[in-house]
């Protein structure tokens, strides 16, 4: 098969991100001249031109009329996963996507696809290049990078017929159940312009895309050119996804003096019978509206803390310090109402719900619990399994702390 040759345009776009982030430019910072970064980055001037003019199209850099070229400002990200929002593309037509693969081999990863993978630059990746269809027009053009030591042998499949996220699950037993998309307006080069049927400078959205597994690893990354004028994105918000996430602090706040009267944040030895009938008709409310929520608990939350809201919350997160308070915070009464309560303790975490209690070994020293929390309740919200839901939580947890040291 040819080689795609947009993909040289592409290695080049990556390689002078690469040069940025490498050399800490920051915004308004110019760039070196095309004839000196034709030398630093051992490419020819023809492709780092094309690759300037892309990355201006992306709105990366932008250039000045005899100055030469700059780093633009970073656009403002919103963060689709926190939010708990499905982004969905809606096609103008209930047809199947064709599929028609104009590049499908291994090469070096190169350090951009490295960096967004996690592995070595010299390191083996498959590149899967795919004009996508409906009703035999071209809707976008997608480059998917996954790493040959996960997926050995993937050549062997046709993906003009078959599904890739379907060969990963059922003939490598690796199933994407996180993926975080960056998404923005561009224009088609000449080469996306000719594979897409389409005029080039028309508007085309760029998604770039980095999907992980239950062990957090990073499998694929993509960089897909759609048809602006064919798709649209569009935001569903589903209150069956929602979960509100409270700790102690975020509950005060949730049951202040009501507007009118004097407002008070309240001390742990200054709460009384008001605040806490309060508390337990916020909380009452809330689930009477079909509101699902989830509490975390500091180490050392006060009895009372725990005993009014407790029977309210359907995801409850505790810290213990032995073995002997994690049994008894999962045998409490009030835990009678709690759908799942998890602890952490040492080198295990328990996790109580209705079918049971099971426990799950690693060092909860190295957990953030907030930040566990969110991660285990994003698995939930998507009809995850508990043993995935642990696995993500726990991996992420852990990666993000190696990152920190």
């Amino acid at each position: 098969m040819a080689r795609y040759s947009n993909l040289r345009s592409e290695r080049a776009m990556d390689a002078i991100e690469e040069y940025i982030d490498t050399n800490g430019l920051k915004e308004n910072d110019p760039l070196p001249a095309e004839r000196s970064l034709t030398k630093e980055l051992n490419l020819s001037r023809g492709t780092v031109r094309e690759a300037l003019t892309a990355l201006e199209r992306e709105g990366r850099i932008y250039k000045i009329h005899g100055k030469g070229s700059f780093v633009a400002a970073d656009k403002y990200s919103v963060n689709i996963v926190d939010m708990q929002f499905r982004v969905a593309i809606k096609k103008r037509m209930e047809n199947a996507f064709e599929s028609k693969v104009v590049y499908f081999q291994t090469m070096l990863a190169g350090e951009m696809a490295a960096k967004k993978l996690q592995i070595q630059s010299e390191d083996e990746v498959y590149v899967l290049s795919r004009v996508r269809k409906i009703a035999d027009r071209a809707i976008l053009l997608e480059n998917a990078y996954l790493p040959v030591k996960y997926v050995p042998g993937l050549e062997r499949y046709d993906f003009e017929r078959e599904s890739l996220y379907s060969v990963l699950k059922s003939e490598y037993g690796i199933e994407i159940i996180d993926q975080r998309m960056n998404l923005q307006l561009s224009r088609a080069s000449v080469k996306e312009a000719q594979y897409l049927g389409i005029s080039a400078d028309d508007v085309v959205f760029v998604e770039k895309n980095i999907a992980r597994d239950a062990e957090n690893r990073p499998i694929e990354y993509s960089k897909s050119i759609l048809v602006a004028q064919y798709v649209k994105y569009q935001i569903d918000f589903d209150r069956r996804m929602n979960i509100l996430i409270l700790n102690e602090l975020k509950l005060q706040m949730l049951c202040e003096t009501p507007a009118g009267a004097s407002s008070q944040t309240y001390a742990e030895n200054t709460f009384d019978a008001m605040y806490w009938n309060r508390v337990t008709e916020t909380l009452r409310q809330l689930r009477n509206k079909g509101e699902r929520i989830s509490f975390c608990y500091e180490r050392q939350s006060a009895e009372d803390m725990i005993h009014y809201t407790l029977p309210f919350v359907d995801y409850a997160f505790f810290r213990a310090d032995t073995p002997a308070d994690a049994r008894r915070l999962i045998s409490r009464k009030e835990a009678l109402e709690t759908a799942v309560i998890i602890v952490l303790c040492g080198r295990e975490i328990t996790v109580k719900d209705p079918e049971g209690t099971c426990c799950y070994e690693t060092d909860t020293s190295k957990i953030d619990m907030e930040g566990f929390q969110k991660r285990y309740l994003f698995g939930v919200a998507r009809n995850r399994d508990k043993g995935s839901c642990m696995k993500y939580a726990v991996s992420r947890s852990e990666k993000e702390n190696i990152q920190e040291e």
